[in-house]
């Protein structure tokens, strides 16, 4: 989803629950298109550095992995990440250290 869309959704979302009398701070639509505005932002800005850099090594790559990884899991109601195969990531599973 791109910000302009994500940033549509949320600004529709909060319209449609004042239009119901639903503050729109309690509105489970307005949290869900918050959080989909904020992901969008980061993933852009995410793309943006990505493609300005040069080439990651292997070791970069599985490092960005595992902080990534580590992100996810700490959300709530989220199952943890299966880390990479070595091949991929360019070193050995957490687990096979």
């Amino acid at each position: 989803m791109t910000v302009l869309s994500a940033r549509s959704r949320l600004g529709n979302a909060v319209k449609k629950a004042k239009a119901s009398g639903e503050t729109a701070g309690r509105s489970s639509a307005v949290r869900t298109a918050r959080q989909e505005l904020a992901s969008a932002k980061i993933a852009a800005y995410v793309k943006r550095i990505v493609e300005e850099a040069p080439p990651l090594t292997d070791e970069q790559r599985a490092k960005l992995t595992q902080l990534l990884a580590g992100v996810v899991d700490r959300l709530p109601g989220r199952p943890p990440i299966r880390p990479l195969a070595a091949s991929v990531a360019g070193s050995a599973p957490p687990e096979a250290r």
